[in-house]
């Protein structure tokens, strides 16, 4: 097959996944760590990783990241703009490894496993989140590629680099010297393959300890290490929730792609065995075990991290296509079973994710955003507002495992809790799932504190019982005073029902004979009333559609 239309059919391939991820962009809700990773990246512009704050990841990922952030000040679209982005990079990343690979294999095998790549269902849905797994996974794939052709020093800089994206990293660095291995021990068992090796894990642990060193500056090497390597012990050792269905949901849904890929695994195995196939193919076979266990292995895999081990897979696929290839009556048979179980199947889920839609998402960030002024703060649970503060480090990113964890703390704690947040004083609550699962004592404070404005957002509307006298206020703003019963007297005024009154932060006197509450109205924000009763889960079903 020439090479020009080669070229031409992967860049029409990596053009239709782009279309496929601009539909679904323009659908699919976005899941929590999303929101997260927004934050992550936008904090750089404040932030010194290691010295200000501890990042949860490496941080290149984020740097990657950040740049459409900064293309515009509505939070929303700076949340598509990031997953686009992030989808060109996918798309240029699908095409350039396809190139590679119709030379390191053959163009018509490079081109089958492109296919079957952009028909993964997790990958169209998972491959443009606002996450760090799907960069990590393109170094270690380019790593992998340029170990095929004995590219030794680059690729283990590459693999270096994937860790530098995220941690996750580390299994590309694994699996390269189990290929890297298995060539020595059964290809070539020479001095110069060694002493290659040998140089490929130099390449990559230097460039971690560069990394280390750069950060060290800013804070100590030490802590640097620390916030690497030993931080997140539970969360890689742990089993922290049950997510064995996610791994049944993209089995079920690609059979293909995954059995055809362990499959192929043992064919490459043993077609080398047998002096069939070249070294590359058993490269692969080693590589993609080694991965394929590790992720197996791993303790969280959510739906996102199965983007790690895909592309690898691909490669596999490309390795036993090559052989089928070679095969005319094969060539057939092969076409209508990658055609029916390998794009046809996947491509049928494609209508219900389809029927999903993020409007309500954008109708609450628009929402927040634009009652927060630069320097007020909010609680949601995670960072839905990536260029906002949110009040308190504990309620900031919570999980089921924290929040359970919370649910055992002393009374003199939520005591403490509360106190801090009276300090804090932030403007609204979003109400998802997170903070509905919080703690009783936490959520009655925050029921006298804050109540149902538009959607999910809860603004400042502080409750006075009718035996407090005095009470506070944080916010400067105009009020609609809602009493229980009657008419409520403030600061020595009698007040109807629904009235409107202009309040200055600081101390105030009650004499109402009832319990009324002070409703903050945003300033210059139009607040939809008939949606305070549309409200809807922030989250729903963010895994298992």
């Amino acid at each position: 097959m020439p090479k020009r239309r080669v070229v031409l059919i992967a860049a029409g391939l990596s053009l239709l996944y782009l279309l496929i991820q601009a539909v679904y962009l323009w659908r699919l809700p976005l899941v929590m760590d999303e929101f997260d990773g927004a934050n992550e990246a936008y904090q750089l512009l404040d932030l010194t990783p290691y010295k200000d704050y501890r990042p949860y990841k490496t941080v290149l990922g984020y740097y990657v990241q950040l740049p459409p952030l900064l293309l515009t000040s509505d939070p929303w679209t700076g949340l598509m703009l990031s997953k686009f982005w992030l989808a060109l990079i996918n798309a240029a990343a699908i095409f350039a490894s396809t190139v590679a690979l119709a030379s390191i294999f053959s163009p018509p095998a490079a081109l089958v496993g492109q296919l079957l790549l952009i028909s993964v269902t997790t990958f169209l849905e998972r491959s443009s989140e606002i996450r760090v797994d799907m960069l990590t996974a393109w170094f270690g794939l380019a790593s992998f590629l340029l170990l095929l052709e004995r590219r030794w020093l680059v690729a283990g800089v590459l693999a270096g680099a994937s860790f530098l994206v995220s941690q996750k990293g580390i299994y590309y660095i694994v699996a390269a010297n189990a290929a890297a291995g298995v060539f020595w021990l059964f290809e070539s068992r020479d001095r110069r393959t060694f002493r290659n090796l040998i140089m490929m894990n130099l390449a990559a642990v230097s460039v971690i300890a560069v990394y280390i060193a750069f950060w060290g500056i800013f804070s100590t090497p030490s802590s640097v290490f620390s916030a690497i390597f030993l931080s997140h012990g539970n969360i890689v050792f742990t089993k922290m929730y049950d997510l064995e269905q996610h791994w049944v949901r993209t089995l079920g849904r690609n059979p293909l792609f995954y059995w055809g890929a362990v499959a192929g695994i043992v064919a490459l195995a043993t077609a080398r065995w047998r002096g069939r196939v070249g070294s590359p193919h058993l490269m692969t076979a080693a590589y993609a075990t080694v991965l394929f266990v590790l992720c197996r292995w791993h303790k969280q895999p959510w739906p996102y991290f199965f983007v790690l081990l895909i592309p690898t897979l691909m490669v596999v696929h490309v390795a036993i296509a090559e052989i089928v290839w070679r095969h005319p009556r094969w060539r057939t048979i092969a076409g209508a079973v990658v055609a029916l179980l390998g794009v046809g199947w996947p491509l049928t889920y494609m209508p219900g994710i389809l029927e999903r839609d993020h409007a309500y998402q954008r109708d609450v960030v628009r929402l927040s955003h634009a009652m927060l002024d630069d320097n007020d703060t909010y609680l949601a649970g995670n960072d839905i507002v990536y260029d906002r503060h949110q009040s308190h480090a504990a309620l900031r990113r919570l999980s089921v495992y924290q929040i359970e964890a919370m649910k055992q703390w002393p009374p003199e704690r939520f005591t403490a809790l509360v106190a801090e947040l009276e300090r804090e004083r932030p403007k609204l609550v979003i109400d998802d799932s997170r903070m509905r699962r919080l703690p009783a004592p936490l959520r009655t404070y925050l029921a006298s504190r804050f109540d149902r404005l538009s959607l999910s957002v809860n603004g400042y509307s502080p409750a006075i019982g009718s035996g407090e006298k005095q009470f506070e206020l944080w916010f400067d703003g105009n009020y609609r005073v809602e009493p229980a019963d009657g008419d409520a007297q403030i600061n020595g005024l009698r007040i109807a029902p629904g009235s409107v009154l202009t309040l200055q932060r600081g101390s105030h006197r009650n004499d109402s004979a009832s319990r009324v509450r002070l409703r903050l109205l945003p300033r210059g924000v139009v607040v939809d009333s008939a949606a305070r009763t549309r409200r809807q889960p922030m989250f729903a079903r963010a895994y298992d559609y």
